[in-house]
């Protein structure tokens, strides 16, 4: 009896690892291509004009700011040690706003010129994936380490 609870609870973990990694890859592969997309947009845009490279990255940053103030109740993201501080500390966890502001946060950053790439917010976006998956799967917190790394690995 136990040995088969075991091999249940493997089975989730295996399951929840592939689906976690798969919205991970896909949450990561649209960021990238709807950033790329976007940044050669507006670069092509504003090419003829050198003084809308200076102003737009200010614009950039704004838009966050707001973003962030109105949108994500004043809440800071703090980049990868973020994720540190979720697997040293059990009683951490990354909340699911994670995912839409690191989402957003990338996105606007490098579209508007910003010094930032997406793959600081593409990482913690997909590591609050795995720690979203942990807690709504009711996997047993001894792995939530597993599935954060599969976001994050994804």
């Amino acid at each position: 009896m136990r040995q088969r609870i075991i091999r249940v609870n493997y089975l989730k973990l295996l399951i929840s690892s592939i689906l976690v990694s798969l919205a991970s890859a896909l949450l990561a592969a649209s960021l990238k291509s709807i950033t790329e997309k976007y940044e050669d947009l507006i670069f092509h845009k504003v090419s003829g004009i050198p003084i809308l490279f200076i102003i737009l990255p200010s614009v950039g940053i704004t838009i966050i700011y707001f973003l962030r103030k109105y949108v994500f109740s004043g809440k800071q993201n703090k980049g990868i040690k973020e994720i540190y501080q979720t697997l040293d500390n059990r009683k951490n966890s990354l909340p699911a706003y994670k995912i839409p502001s690191h989402y957003f946060n990338g996105f606007l950053t490098v579209i508007f010129g910003g010094s930032t790439g997406v793959e600081v917010s593409t990482v913690v976006a997909t590591a609050a994936v795995g720690a979203l998956a942990q807690r709504k799967t009711a996997i047993a917190n001894i792995y939530r380490t597993e599935l954060v790394c599969a976001g994050v690995a994804a």
